[in-house]
């Protein structure tokens, strides 16, 4: 937005929790945002007004380069970059009992592994129910607990928040674990919890295994990798009494191909492996969650 020349220097953004068909409706998937209905189609006139009718005051120059929706505030945030709008990276970590928090784990001992396994059959994979998706694919913040009731995820939680927990940018999940094939996918969901138990989708991503480093590097069955999972951009709140949690597992389908697990690109159902999955959670592995944390 910044660094185009002419005309685009003029354009503006306009980030709000709709669907690519749901531009402007209140509802979304299970939630509603009823203080973001209509907002682009008013900016959108404006924008006509000021362009094809030459209608100098219509309000299009008083708008921010870029608008963002504050989910579960009902509110607008605006500034004249995205990078003004970021909030504070801040480490939480996922802990071998299920918990995230802000405390590091610690060493691991023979006693005490800081492990957490789960086996995964990508042709039963964990389905796909909302996300960034286009019909007829289920599509935005649906309730997901029957994902999170599954025997092959893992699910780690804040307790319940004291106070409100809000983001805005990029999430970002790095993990270290074993297993024994020589690829898997490695899938998370991040989700809140509210206060009578129903878990929303808030953002969702997966990344192969042996594309971790851009280039195709097969695993050492029983060696430790570790990758990085980042999430698209999110501005959004968790409200006091609600939990913020984390669905992880090994796939998302039909959004994500199912992984085969014997190193091929696409997936042949007759091919296909099972995978056992170990995720580590020591000092040094620790499972580590980036939040942009806006106070």
């Amino acid at each position: 937005l910044n660094d185009g020349g002419g005309k685009a220097k003029e354009s503006k953004l306009v980030m709000g929790p709709w669907s690519h068909t749901g531009v402007d409706v209140a509802e979304q998937g299970d939630m509603k945002f009823p203080k973001a209905e209509g907002w682009s189609t008013a900016v959108t006139l404006k924008f006509f007004d000021y362009y094809l009718r030459g209608i100098e005051d219509s309000g299009w120059k008083e708008v921010e380069k870029v608008n963002v929706f504050q989910c579960n505030e009902g509110k607008w945030v605006s500034a004249d970059s995205w990078n003004k709008l970021l909030g504070k990276e801040t480490s939480y970590y996922l802990h071998a009992d299920g918990a995230v928090s802000t405390g590091k784990p610690g060493a691991a001992t023979e006693d005490k592994p800081l492990t957490r396994q789960y086996n995964y059959d990508p042709k039963r994979p964990t389905p796909t129910i909302g996300g960034q998706n286009l019909p007829p694919l289920t599509h935005g913040p649906k309730e997901v607990s029957r994902i999170a009731d599954r025997k092959d995820v893992l699910v780690y939680a804040t307790d319940k928040l004291a106070e409100p927990l809000a983001i805005r940018g990029e999430v970002a999940l790095t993990v270290s674990f074993q297993c024994n094939r020589v690829d898997t996918d490695i899938s998370v969901r991040l989700c809140d919890e509210s206060a009578d138990g129903k878990l929303y989708l808030v953002g969702e991503t997966i990344q192969r295994a042996k594309l971790r480093n851009g280039k195709v590097e097969l695993l050492e069955p029983g060696k430790t990798c570790t990758l990085t999972l980042r999430l698209t951009p999110q501005a959004y709140t968790w409200p006091k009494d609600h939990r913020l949690k984390l669905i992880v597992t090994g796939g998302n389908a039909p959004r994500f191909e199912p992984n085969t697990g014997n190193g091929d690109d696409h997936f042949d159902r007759a091919k296909a492996l099972d995978v056992d999955v170990t995720l580590l959670h020591d000092a040094q592995h620790p499972a580590e969650l980036k939040l942009p944390f806006v106070k």
